[in-house]
């Protein structure tokens, strides 16, 4: 039928834009959450003196909250 392939062009086509749209967004996300790591706890350096420390804690941290939203 005509109109069956129609639906699956248009399903192929919404669901390829919803993934650039989520993968755009995951960038700019990420993005932004290395920017805060340099700002803040890097304070500009390249790498921090504690490093990877700092980074564990702020995962873990950030992971506990985030799945308690769900």
């Amino acid at each position: 039928m005509v109109i069956v392939v129609h639906f699956v062009a248009l399903l192929t086509a919404g669901r390829k834009q919803v993934a650039l749209a989520v993968n755009s967004a995951m960038v700019q996300t990420y993005w932004q959450i290395g920017r805060l790591i340099v700002e803040d706890e890097q304070q500009g350096q390249t790498r921090a003196e504690y490093g990877k420390h700092v980074l564990k804690s702020i995962i873990r941290l950030t992971h506990e909250r985030i799945w308690q939203r769900v």
